[in-house]
């Protein structure tokens, strides 16, 4: 919140002595008036000034202190200073004296702001989204604690170091001038709590032509920047708006509406002309005959990250979330066979393929009422006449967009007859989706919506001169690591559920550089139920690689796998990710490194990829955690010769978790891109029974004599 210098103006009273009435001027009682200044943040002091025409002795004022119309006790001076105590209360005095002409004075002062908590200055980043091809579009995203927007951002992109013309936006579109160069933009503006920020993103890779094998997409793109004219009818919504009658559809009384989307991050308006710097949403809403809030059958509210069904908050909730670089599939569905102007039609909505409620929901009666096309259900008893999906509203500018693909429309709530579908690829990239265009077929509303290229998930075509692919394998088993041995705290009994590999137990030497592949599930609620243990808290899973000596600080690259959420072992506040997880997931994690060039004083380089999204756009080096080993070395030389050990753990010594981290799926490469194998397990019944120990006390396995409470279960 920004912090401002304010003086509260006084509402001020004055009172008359005796039986004289008030007046103003020299002959009689003048007003008097008492006014507090100061910054309303803790650890500053407000300070009074008192006004009287009769005069007064300031000796002989009472003050009295008031924070939210409570006395605050022993608070009677002229001044008072500002505690965390006062955090969320307004500030008022009142002053008691009598003035030089003997007249009894009471004065109060105005409130003052919301007392705050001072602003900390918090460095801004500027990140580069998007994929540095010739003709693709990348996006600044600012990430600052102190907020953004409340005034303009001045851009500058750069071509290996040097200013592109022209472009300062917040995204530029790469040419084939930018060809073999690498890409920085820099971002100069005063951040919500008046701290002035400049900042410059990391570089791209090099520009290049897209490659054959990358599967790209037309998709929708819509974005939100016609706000900045605030009251002079300038401004718009973002918006892709379908009617059906446009394209001769009747009201669809039954229907399914099928599509996927992606937003972006940081969805921060930055209109300097509006007070609402909020992160803004994006809304994809099914309608009747009137698109208005309040008027829908259901519009599904995107926030940043996670979702909110409009008007069904605490009645239809879902705790599903997305990140910004993530493609979701939504379906919803509504029967308006039985709805009337008392009758809501029933809606289904699911998100990646999970519902949001266990049967169809109604409608929410908005109340509101229309005076020529009726109340909110007389406006949709008869079914879906309008799509819409839109970002921001009238009042925003938006630096970031809102992307659709695949919209599938259906006259039936089994998705059988399609009446409408749209994929995008029949257009130009930069078509417009307005009806300036006459290829569009969408509504006159549509605002900002333009066709983009993007890269998205999918099948890249075979070369036929590749070899052929391995066949298929049963994927019906995986390794079950517990931690239940954490009772006997300090008995020398307790041990941590583990899985590990030793690279020179199948005669692998050690990996200076690799790649590391594999799946896990944790289950949720891995709290620590040892009675022994006085630390309760959640306990988190590990998926680690190693060089010479196994211990916490030792490691080339350590993934926490907390709950729900993940942390990188060392690079807390340097290489973080905002990735997510439920404990019926399976996630796929990859990990490269890198240690030709390290020594005892230069670090191996990283990286690490969550469902194929890298935690960061370059390389990072393994954190120096300044650890030294008598016999090993330092931290570093335990692992400049790469590679010699990977790890799979839930708990600590002192645990005692009910639930489980599964693993499977382990690949392990001794080249970067993954094509040279040098080991794999996928835990199935050609090596394993279910129910078998991983542990060196079956000879089938290859796994290290560290490995504890492992063994093979079904693939649940």
């Amino acid at each position: 919140m920004k912090t401002k210098l304010i003086l509260a103006m006084t509402s001020a009273l004055a009172l008359t002595a005796c039986n004289d009435d008030s007046v103003t001027g020299s002959t009689g009682n003048a007003v008097s008036y008492v006014e507090i200044s100061g910054d309303p943040t803790t650890g500053e002091t407000l300070t009074s000034t008192i006004s009287d025409g009769n005069g007064f002795d300031p000796a002989n004022v009472t003050y009295t202190w008031v924070a939210d119309n409570k006395v605050l006790s022993g608070s009677t001076s002229g001044t008072y200073l500002l505690t965390d105590a006062d955090v969320g209360s307004m500030i008022s005095l009142i002053v008691n004296y009598t003035d030089n002409d003997g007249y009894a004075e009471k004065a109060i002062s105005a409130e003052t702001d919301v007392i705050e908590i001072p602003a900390v200055p918090s460095a801004g980043s500027v990140a580069i989204s998007g994929d540095a091809y010739v003709d693709f579009e990348l996006t600044a995203i600012i990430t600052d604690e102190n907020g953004s927007g409340d005034t303009p951002i001045v851009y500058v992109w750069m071509a290996d170091g040097v200013a592109i013309a022209d472009a300062t936006s917040a995204s530029y579109t790469l040419t084939e001038a930018e060809l073999t160069k690498t890409i920085t933009v820099s971002a100069t503006y005063t951040d919500n709590d008046d701290f002035p920020e400049d900042t410059l993103s990391d570089p791209t890779a090099p520009v290049i032509v897209k490659p054959a094998d990358v599967v790209t997409s037309q998709v929708a793109k819509i974005t939100d920047t016609m706000g900045v004219g605030i009251g002079d009818g300038s401004t718009d919504t973002g918006e892709l708006r379908f009617k059906l009658s446009d394209e001769s559809i009747d009201p669809l009384v039954t229907g399914k509406l099928s599509l996927s989307f992606r937003k972006e991050a940081n969805a921060v308006n930055n209109n300097p002309n509006d007070t609402d710097t909020d992160f803004k949403d994006a809304y994809i809403g099914i309608f009747g005959t009137k698109i208005s809030t309040g008027y829908e059958l259901v519009e599904l509210r995107v926030k940043e990250g996670n979702y909110v069904i409009r008007g069904q908050e605490g009645t239809v909730d879902t705790d599903a979330t997305f990140t910004g670089e993530e493609w979701v599939d939504i379906d919803i569905t509504w029967d308006a066979t039985n709805a009337s102007a008392s009758v809501a039609p029933l809606i289904t909505l699911s998100i990646n393929g999970t519902p949001v409620s266990a049967d169809p929901f109604p409608t929410y009666d908005s109340g509101k009422s229309d005076g020529s096309l009726g109340t909110h259900f007389e406006t949709i008893m008869n079914g879906v006449q309008h799509m819409t999906f839109r970002l921001g509203d009238n009042d925003a500018t938006v630096a970031t967009a809102f992307y659709l693909d695949d919209i599938k429309l259906y006259s039936d709530v089994a998705g059988t007859a399609e009446v409408f579908a749209d994929d995008f690829e029949g257009f130009a990239v930069d078509d417009s989706l307005d009806t300036d265009n006459s290829a569009s077929p969408y509504n006159s509303s549509t605002n900002e919506a333009v066709v983009a290229e993007v890269t998205r998930e999918g099948a890249v075509v075979a070369d036929p001169a590749d070899p052929p692919a391995d066949p298929p394998v049963d994927n019906f088993q995986v390794a079950k690591i517990t931690d239940t041995m954490g009772v006997g705290i300090g008995d020398g009994s307790t041990d941590t559920g583990e899985l590990r590999f030793k690279l020179s137990d199948e005669s692998i030497s050690p990996l200076d550089i690799g790649k590391l592949s594999v799946s896990f599930r944790k289950e949720a609620n891995a709290v620590n139920n040892n009675p022994n243990d006085t630390d309760t808290d959640f306990k988190d899973a590990y998926i680690g690689i190693f060089g010479s000596k196994v211990s916490t600080g030792y490691e080339l690259v350590e993934l926490r796998v907390k709950e729900g959420n993940y942390v990188i072992r060392g690079q807390e506040g340097t290489v973080d990710t905002d990735a997510t997880f439920t404990g019926d997931e399976w996630v796929d994690i990859d990990i490269t490194w890198g240690a030709s060039n390290a020594s005892a004083t230069v670090a191996p380089l990283i990286t690490l990829s969550i469902n194929g999204t890298p935690v960061s756009t370059d390389a990072f080096p393994t954190y120096d955690s300044g650890k030294s080993d008598g016999t090993l070395g330092t931290h570093f030389e335990t692992i400049m010769d790469g590679v010699q050990y990977l790890v799979f753990r839930i708990g600590d010594n002192d645990a005692t978790v009910a639930t489980a981290f599964y693993i499977d799926d382990i690949k392990l490469y001794s080249d970067l891109e993954g094509t040279t194998e040098v080991f794999s397990d996928h835990f199935e019944s050609t090596n394993y029974a279910v129910g078998g120990s991983l542990d060196t006390d079956n000879p089938a396995s290859p796994y290290n004599s560290s490995t504890n409470e492992a063994v093979v279960a079904d693939r649940l």
